[in-house]
């Protein structure tokens, strides 16, 4: 008969936390001294620990690239020996991303010692001058400069990430199985939260809905670059909605046949992709491939994108006066870094998704600047500079300028029919 007494149960609960920490004990103790030893030859050499987590693939895939750019460009002055560590007992988001980078990153082998590391990592903080022995992956408002790359390295140097041999071979065979035959494709995605709320149901997600947006959308420039010789491809780690297609040249591999390796294969070997602001872009990133990227909300999200990249804002829409708000409106004001859905709420604010003509518009135009067939129009250059110089005037909500991060301002295109069609917003 089981006891269910809560007196029992409080004290069986109570042992095993204590066996718990005995187990622990020793990993523990030796971290401490770990981070002694560090401080102590600090003079010497300095040790660096550095931490990756593995659950969001934004960050996944854009801290360690960028690490190991600012390695490329010397940035890194002082001589430091760096430990870089997965952080233990998070989901994975990605196994063959992690592979990747376990053969290019400088893991050495105590890095594999995730716990010990983890330990190490947390005793390093809670001695002043910790700053000094971390890398910092992320700094600033939404890491514009780190994340954001401020310095530009994503379009100076070249890719890290490279596939083995067994493992070109293991794709190339699935995307046959597939469909997908020798022409090129582009890969397209919408953003939705059903990852989020299947592998961390422990929190509220409600607050990144204004991010969403439709995959209906997106499939009439789906449609549109099959006519014009290319597979369209549908990724992305969950699906809500199966597509209902009569056109075989779209394929709907997130629903049907998606595993790591082809996830990330399938976006590093895409002639363009087409994706909101969401983290999977930051895969095409890594690899340099050119991104259009659509739905973009908060504003601030722009400048994380690279000159080759397309961009089309989300436009918000004043729902007490009836009419989208002008760029100088959100840009001049604290909605440029809105980042929950409630506050758009509170300012009465509708975040107004794409048209599947807008999305259209943006692929089209990325397809004939990367075959060189692009025709601007007289007045494009001047749009392009209005919403530019406003976008500098942006004032993070820790009171530091965009312009004295990113001086340098957007890196990417706006869609130039976007621009167009909304020139009575500037």
């Amino acid at each position: 008969m089981i006891n269910t007494n809560p007196v029992y149960k409080n004290y069986s609960s109570f042992l095993i936390q204590f066996f718990k920490l005995i187990i622990k004990l020793p990993i523990i103790l030796l971290a401490i001294v770990f981070v002694i030893i560090i401080r102590i030859s600090s003079p010497l050499i300095r040790i660096r620990l550095g931490s990756i987590g593995m659950e969001r693939i934004g960050h996944f895939a854009i801290n360690p690239e960028l690490y190991l750019c600012k390695i490329d460009a010397g940035l890194e002055k002082i001589k430091t020996f760096d430990i870089l560590f997965f952080q233990p007992s998070r989901p994975i988001y990605n196994q063959q991303l992690k592979k990747m980078w376990e053969r290019t990153l400088p893991i050495s082998i105590i890095s594999h010692y995730t716990r010990f590391l983890s330990y190490a990592y947390k005793f390093n903080k809670m001695i002043t001058g910790w700053e000094k022995h971390e890398i910092k992956f992320q700094e600033g408002w939404l890491s514009l400069k780190t994340y954001g790359d401020p310095n530009y390295l994503i379009d100076k140097y070249p890719k890290h990430l490279i596939f083995s041999k067994d493992e070109i071979d293991y794709a190339k065979s699935r995307l046959k199985e597939i469909g997908i035959l020798e022409q090129p494709y582009i890969c397209f995605q919408n953003r939705e939260a059903l990852y989020l709320e299947n592998d961390f149901s422990h929190n509220d997600w409600n607050y990144h809905n204004y991010r969403d947006s439709n995959i209906s959308n997106y499939l009439e420039a789906a449609d549109e670059l099959t006519k014009l010789g290319y597979y369209s491809v549908r990724v992305g780690r969950s699906a809500k909605d199966k597509l209902l297609l009569n056109n075989n040249k779209i394929i709907d591999y997130a629903s049907n046949f998606r595993e790591d390796i082809l996830d990330i294969y399938l976006i590093a070997n895409s002639r363009f992709v087409i994706f909101p602001h969401t983290g999977t872009k930051h895969v095409a990133m890594i690899f340099r491939v050119p991104i259009v990227c659509v739905n973009v909300i908060c504003y601030t999200g722009i400048f994380y994108l690279q000159k080759q990249d397309i961009c089309v804002p989300k436009l918000l829409r004043d729902k007490n006066k009836n009419r989208f708000l002008k760029f100088n409106e959100i840009l001049c004001t604290e909605i440029a870094c809105f980042t929950e859905s409630e506050q758009y709420e509170d300012y009465g604010i509708e975040v107004c998704e794409n048209s599947p003509e807008e999305i259209r518009d943006a692929a089209i135009e990325m397809e004939q600047r990367l075959n060189n067939s692009w025709q601007p129009e007289n007045g494009d250059e001047v749009l392009q500079n209005k919403f530019k110089e406003l976008a500098m005037r942006i004032q993070l909500p820790d009171e530091s300028l965009i312009k004295d991060i990113i001086p340098d301002g957007i890196k990417c295109k706006l869609s130039a029919n976007f621009l167009r069609k909304h020139r009575n917003l500037l």
